[in-house]
C-alpha cells in the first residue's frame, strides 16, 4: 500500500488526469457506457495507487429502475454526450440537466424507501464525460447545483465524494461533523487540539509567535473575543477540548 502519498494529495494529483481521460472519451463516445468504461477505468488506477477498493455496483435494482452506479451514498447516472436530448445542457433547466435530475431524485427515494438511506445522506452525480451536475438534499430541499465542465477541480470534487462516501458512506452533513469534530469522546478533533495547543506552547521560533499572535488578534476582530482574556464560554470550551487552568496557562488533562 502506498504511503508517500496522503488521500488528498493523491486525489489532488490524478484529478487532471481523470478529467483529461473522460473527455477523450466522451469526444469519440456514442453511448452513454462509454462513459461509464472510461470511468471505472481511470477509478481503478486511483484505487490501485491509493490503497483503497470502492464497493460499486452497477445497473443497480432501485424504485423500479436502475440506477447506472452506486457506491454506498454515491449515485451516478451517465449520459451520451453525442445526444442532444440526453446529454447535459449548459443550465440546469436545460432539457437533458432537467432529466437526469429527475432520475437522482427518483433513486434518491428509492434508496431512502427501500434501504433505509436517509435523503441528506446520499450524493448524486450526473455525467456524460463533458460535464457534471451535482445533485443533494439539504436542508430539507433540494440543493441541484448548475452543471460545471469536466475539469481538474470538478473532478476533484466528484474523486472526493466518491473516495468518502463511496468508500465510508459519511454524509457531509452537520450531524456526521459534529460527532467526528466536536467537543466529544469519540471525537478525533481532541487529540488534534491538545496536539495544536502543545506544538504552539512548546515552540520558541520567533515566526510562529508572531503568526500565532497575528492570528489571536484577527481571531478577536472576527468573533469578539479575547484570547488573552477568555470569557466563561471559552473556558467551557478549552475544558470540554481537555483544556484547564488560568488564561494564560492553560494544561492539558490527563
Amino acid at each position: 500500500m502506498p504511503t508517500v502519498k496522503s488521500l488528498d494529495e493523491l486525489i489532488a494529483g490524478k484529478a487532471a488526469e481523470f478529467a483529461d481521460q473522460v473527455k477523450k472519451a466522451a469526444a469519440l463516445a456514442d453511448k452513454e457506457e462509454e462513459i461509464r468504461i472510461e470511468v471505472e477505468k481511470q477509478l481503478a488506477f486511483i484505487q490501485r495507487e491509493a490503497g483503497i477498493e470502492l464497493q460499486g455496483r452497477h445497473e443497480f435494482t432501485v424504485a423500479k429502475g436502475r440506477v447506472d452506479s452506486v457506491y454506498s451514498r454515491v449515485l451516478i447516472e451517465y449520459k451520451n454526450p453525442a445526444n442532444a436530448g440526453a446529454r447535459i445542457g449548459p443550465k440546469a433547466d436545460s432539457p437533458g440537466s432537467k432529466k437526469v435530475v429527475e432520475q437522482i431524485k427518483t433513486r434518491f427515494r428509492g434508496m431512502q424507501d427501500e434501504h433505509g438511506h436517509p435523503l441528506s445522506s446520499l450524493f448524486g452525480v450526473g455525467l456524460d464525460g463533458k460535464n457534471f451536475i451535482f445533485v443533494q438534499y439539504r436542508d430539507n430541499k433540494w440543493d441541484i447545483q448548475e452543471p460545471v465542465e469536466v475539469n481538474r477541480h470538478s473532478a476533484e470534487r466528484f474523486l472526493w465524494a466518491l473516495f468518502n462516501l463511496g468508500q465510508k458512506g459519511k454524509p457531509f452533513s452537520p450531524e456526521y461533523l459534529a460527532g467526528d469534530f466536536g467537543a466529544n469522546e469519540t471525537s478525533i478533533a481532541i487529540p488534534g487540539v491538545h496536539a495544536l495547543y502543545e506544538a504552539i506552547v512548546a515552540t520558541d521560533n520567533p515566526k510562529a509567535r508572531t503568526f500565532f499572535n497575528q492570528w489571536k488578534i484577527l481571531f478577536g476582530d472576527v468573533c469578539g473575543y479575547d484570547v488573552d482574556n477568555p470569557s466563561d464560554k471559552v473556558k467551557k470550551l478549552a475544558e470540554s477540548c481537555g483544556l484547564h487552568s488560568g488564561p494564560q496557562e492553560w494544561t492539558r488533562q490527563s
